[in-house]
């Protein structure tokens, strides 16, 4: 998962000079990893540290700092199917306060192990979705999304769809309203026009 959500990272950051803060997110983290430690485990072998080093949960947003010499900010997020929409919450919260003037937020998954029951989302190969949020677009006054939320009354079918695939249209411009139903708070997406 972390190739991924670097080749997103990567494209993002490609001809850009700014050093944004890193928001990266996923419902599991490098679950492929921790799952491999887990089975070996189970055997009774032993585990290697280099591959621990790679089953937390920041493990792509350090590898992103350290192949970029990136040496700010930088957060992992794992609020289950709320994940994306809290990594844009973070991103935006840490613009509005003023700690950050350019952010990379980068949302990924893969699909668990069959053992925990085939996950429905995302699609085989895993996805991802990444932004480059800056203090500077806020100010333009150009279309703005809007993230809105409510409590919600937990999981249903709906929570477990692949949320990217519904929401890149309205980033695009070709949908102007999404809503989404997460385990924790149901999401609302807006887009707006210029002010």
């Amino acid at each position: 998962m972390s190739r991924l959500a670097l080749s997103v990272a990567r494209s993002l950051l490609q001809g850009n000079s700014g050093r944004p803060h890193l928001v990266f997110a996923s419902r599991f983290g490098e679950y492929d990893v921790t799952y491999a430690l887990l089975c070996a485990l189970a055997k009774g072998e032993l585990l290697s540290p280099a591959a621990f080093s790679m089953s937390v949960h920041n493990t792509g947003a350090a590898l992103c700092s350290i192949t970029n010499g990136l040496d700010g900010h930088a957060t992992a997020i794992a609020a289950g199917p709320d994940s994306l929409e809290f990594a844009v919450l973070e991103s935006w919260s840490l613009l509005q306060a003023g700690e950050a003037e350019d952010v990379l937020m980068v949302y990924a998954e893969e699909p668990l192990p069959d053992c925990y029951g085939g996950d429905p989302w995302p699609p085989a190969g895993g996805g991802a979705l990444g932004l480059r949020l800056t203090r500077a677009d806020m100010a333009a006054g150009g279309t703005t999304v809007h993230l809105g939320w409510r409590a919600g009354d937990g999981f249903s079918e709906e929570t477990t769809r692949w949320c990217v695939q519904d929401l890149v249209p309205l980033l695009l411009g070709r949908s102007t309203h999404l809503s989404r139903r997460g385990a924790r708070f149901e999401w609302t997406w807006s887009q707006h026009g210029p002010a």
